[in-house]
This record gives structure tokens, C-alpha cells and sequence, in this order.
């Protein structure tokens, strides 16, 4: 009996790709419905829905493609020998199509070793009660807790530790021939010595720098996580940074910290973020879109608070958010624009990057040009994209596909430095 999988709309609208992730020969399963589906999906003309327009026609053009390939494992199948108009005329009727879906999966899982393969929590337990084996559609990344942290501790033996120890003033110490771990470019390690100190150290081209007390004028990290992060932020050789964390752990503090501190580096500071609506959306917000956007915006100002108290202050009747903003040349910009921009020197942060499909970021990365800096915060469990999770948004992609590379650094921050409520908070709700 063939192995098969079939696909939902689901699994296409998150990842088109994922028609090419099976091996050849296990047969890929499209039902009808599903691109009929896509069909409705792809004439989507809502601002909010703009996203999944385009990865529907993606989807539909990737198909085709591949159909055009005779040899290809491809197949689009339905619930029945005939092709049911009647049945196709209810597409745009997402609890019907469900349905078919579901129809489809059972009269294939008699002739197949099948296996639903979707993104939907309800199709799957409605498959699982009519004995078809389902799967969620994991991508590149396994599991979440696999998702590579930036740093890690290390048990050097007592030469190595006391080479460590020295390097503070003789330099940086190369990797041992017998050093059994595998190391990561631009991974942080943190060593504590006999003496109950912690030391932290970077890996680069095969040698461990000692890092030291890391400083800007506005911020002063409060823990090693922190330093490693400011680290990164603050070195011109490293062109993209992630920095994962709960709410309170302090990337976009460290981030506006870092980059008001190379502002003689950087020509602008662009400050952006995911708009995903929770209620009604951007455009029933009055005003120019500079101020539609302020409310979104809000967590940057926040940390301007604590960065320059005074920043919004109006003295004489001039300054204000509006003068700092244009005296430190910080732009704020909605995601879509920056995807149709080439941008130079520029010292970019992007927000909710947890929000972001792996299309959708590789887009953005891709408008830095000479001497830009990409910085992408977010939290991969703190999820509001109808369309992701914790292992297939574009943050998580992103750290996968990047890290190794030495203009690449991630640092995983773990403590909560906001308050003790919000650290609480933060691991139990």
C-alpha cells in the first residue's frame, strides 16, 4: 500500500512550500476543495488579509507547476470517482469545505497509508475519531525547546579554565584539538570557575573572547543574557540580531538603547512592527498614518521612558515625541512598507517579530543594503497570527536558517527584569 499525505488549506497558507517537503515517494494529496479554497482566499482585497492573498496565489501557482510536472508525486484528489459541481459551487463555505476535506481523507485512508497532514486542531481530532492518522505541519523546526538559544554553559578542564581566566589581558584562547562541544558562530559561553565566579565568552572563527562589562550611556545590563544581547547590538560585524524573551526580559529596551547609542553610525533608526489586528484594524483610526500607527507603537515609546525620561517633554513650546523623533532620526513604519524599500545605514527594529510568516521576514532582511543592522525581537510563545505558532513563525525560522553565519547572533533571554509581578506573570498565565 503507498504512503500519502494529504494537505489542508491550512498547511498551504503557512507554508506554500510545503508541497516540495515530502519525499518522492510518498504521494502528496491536494483535495479540490482545498483549491477551491484557495481560490476564494487569493481575491482577498482586505488590508488585513493582504498576507494571505498573496501566500494563497502562491500556493495555486506552486501547484500548478508542479502538475505540469507529469512525473511529479502530486495528485489532486476528491471524495468521490466524479467530481461533485454542486459540492464545489459550497467552497466558499469554510465549515463545508471541512467537510470534503474529511471526506476526501476517509475515501483515500482505504487505499493509502495516509496520513492529514494540517494545521487545523479541529479537522484533526474530527480525522483521529474517523481513524485517519493526522500530523501537525512542523516545517524546518521539530520542537520549540530545539530552537538554537545563543548561549550555553561550558566545563572546560582545569587548563583550559586557567587559559580562560588569563584572557581578560593576554587575548582571546583558541579551541583545543581534544574540545569535544560543537560550537556555533557568534555563540555566547558561560563558564563559572572554582572560586564561584562566572565568566562570559564568545566563539568566533575557532577562538573564545572574553566579553566584558558592556555598557551604552543609557542602558547598564542587569544580567549576563542582557550583556551577551547589548554585545551584539553593539558590534558593527554582526548585520542581523534575534533576540528571544518573554514580556519584561528587555530586547526592545536593549535595542533602542543600542541604537541611540550608534547614531553616528547610522543614518536613521526605523522602528516597525507587525500590525495584527485583536478587534477592529488600522484604518478605522483617524488621523495621518504616522498616528494611526502611535498606538502600535506604543512598546518603543514605552522604553523611551525609561531611556531619556524627558524624550516627549515640551519646553518653550517646542521639542515634544515629535522633535526627539526627528532630532535622533527614528522613523516608525508600518511592516509593508519596508518591504518595498532598499535601505541603507539604516539601524532597523523589528518588533512582534513572532508575527511574521518566514516569507514575510525574508522579505524584510532582504531590503538591508550596505551598512544596515536588522533587529528582530519577539516572543515565539506569545502568538497572534491566525496562521502560526511557536515553531513555524518567521522569528523561530529566521534563528534555524541563520544561525552559523558570522555577520549572525541570537541570544534566548530567559529573565524577567521588568518586576517581579511580570516575571510571575509572564510563566504562569
Amino acid at each position: 500500500m503507498r504512503r500519502a499525505v494529504l494537505l489542508d488549506t491550512s498547511v498551504l497558507i503557512h507554508d506554500p512550500e510545503s508541497i516540495n517537503a515530502f519525499p518522492s515517494e510518498v504521494a502528496v494529496l491536494i483535495p479540490i476543495y482545498v483549491v477551491m479554497e484557495l481560490d476564494v482566499l487569493k481575491d482577498s482585497h482586505k488590508s488585513e488579509k493582504t498576507h494571505v492573498a498573496a501566500l494563497a496565489r502562491r500556493a495555486s501557482n506552486l501547484i500548478l507547476s508542479r502538475l505540469e510536472d507529469k512525473s511529479c508525486n502530486l495528485e489532486i484528489v476528491s471524495h468521490e470517482e466524479e467530481l461533485d459541481i454542486g459540492a464545489l459551487d459550497q467552497a466558499s463555505n469554510i465549515r463545508y469545505i471541512d467537510l470534503l476535506i474529511l471526506k476526501t481523507a476517509i475515501r483515500e485512508n482505504h487505499h493509502s497509508q495516509l496520513t492529514l497532514i494540517s494545521k487545523d486542531i479541529n479537522l484533526r481530532i474530527l480525522a483521529e475519531s474517523s481513524g485517519i492518522d493526522t500530523e501537525d505541519y512542523r516545517g524546518e523546526v521539530k520542537e520549540i525547546n530545539q530552537v538554537y538559544r545563543g548561549m550555553r554553559d561550558i566545563y572546560p578542564n582545569p587548563d583550559m579554565e586557567a587559559d580562560l581566566a588569563q584572557s581578560y589581558w593576554a587575548g582571546a584562547v583558541r579551541l583545543p584539538d581534544d574540545f569535544n562541544d560543537e560550537l556555533t558562530e557568534n555563540e555566547y559561553l558561560r563558564m563559572e570557575t572554582s572560586d564561584g565566579k562566572t565568566h562570559l565568552f564568545q566563539h568566533r572563527e575557532g577562538y573564545l573572547a572574553p566579553v566584558g562589562k558592556v555598557r551604552t550611556e543609557r542602558a547598564k545590563p542587569r544580567n549576563l543574557e542582557q550583556r551577551a544581547a547589548l554585545d551584539l547590538l553593539l558590534d558593527s560585524d554582526i548585520e542581523l540580531v534575534a533576540l528571544l524573551g518573554k514580556a519584561g526580559t528587555g530586547k526592545t529596551f536593549l535595542a533602542l538603547a543600542a541604537a541611540l547609542e550608534q547614531s553616528a553610525t547610522y543614518t536613521r533608526i526605523l522602528l516597525s512592527k507587525p500590525v495584527v489586528d485583536v478587534g477592529r484594524g488600522i484604518g478605522f483610526l483617524p488621523g495621518s498614518l504616522q498616528e494611526k500607527l502611535e498606538p502600535w507603537m506604543q512598546s518603543f515609546f514605552d522604553n523611551l521612558d525609561q531611556i531619556s525620561p524627558m524624550w516627549d517633554a515640551e519646553k518653550n513650546g517646542h521639542g515634544g515625541a515629535s522633535s526627539f523623533l526627528e532630532d535622533n532620526y527614528i522613523e516608525i513604519q508600518p511592516i509593508h512598507s519596508i518591504r518595498g524599500r532598499s535601505l541603507k545605514q539604516a539601524f532597523m527594529i523589528i518588533d512582534e517579530a513572532q508575527n511574521l510568516t518566514k516569507h514575510e521576514i525574508k522579505s524584510i532582511i532582504t531590503r538591508a543594503a550596505e551598512g544596515t543592522k536588522v533587529v528582530l525581537l519577539g516572543d515565539p510563545f506569545q502568538i497572534d497570527h491566525p496562521y502560526l505558532d511557536e515553531k513555524s513563525n518567521g522569528l523561530v525560522y529566521v534563528i534555524e536558517k541563520m544561525k552559523g553565519e558570522p555577520l549572525f547572533g541570537a541570544i534566548n533571554l530567559h529573565r524577567s527584569e521588568r518586576s517581579k509581578l511580570s516575571d510571575i506573570a509572564a510563566d504562569k498565565l
